[in-house]
């Protein structure tokens, strides 16, 4: 058995690799079996994808936003289905989007006013 670890901070990319990924591989190792041309194949393959919210990191500043680019994991309207996944609702989704918003127009804000550097 061969152990399998994603991380991300994009949920989108680490839901898809939780739920695809275990079916194109389980195929892949049935095909090797069935095929005997890989002696090597694992038995099995363990995938562990994690998400790794940034949420906090950037709300602190310890994480660069990038106003230019204000594109973030809370947008109901893109990324809601992974989110729920994870265990995210809805609401608190909104929230965060309305909480990050908030820092991206705060960091413009500061730019604007020669007070950030680039």
């Amino acid at each position: 058995s061969v152990g399998c670890f994603f991380f991300d901070d994009n949920p989108n990319n680490a839901y898809e690799v939780a739920v695809l990924s275990p079916v194109i591989i389980a195929d892949s190792l049935k095909k090797a079996r069935r095929s005997g041309s890989n002696s090597t194949a694992p038995a099995a393959v363990q995938l562990h994808s994690y998400w790794c919210s940034t949420f906090l990191e950037e709300l602190e500043g310890l994480v660069a936003v990038c106003p230019n680019d204000p594109d973030h994991p809370y947008q109901p309207d893109i990324y809601l289905a992974a989110l729920q996944a994870f265990g995210i609702d809805l609401k608190t989704c909104k929230k965060r989007d309305k909480a990050l918003r908030e820092k991206f127009k705060a960091v413009i804000t500061e730019r604007r006013k020669g007070r950030l550097e680039n």
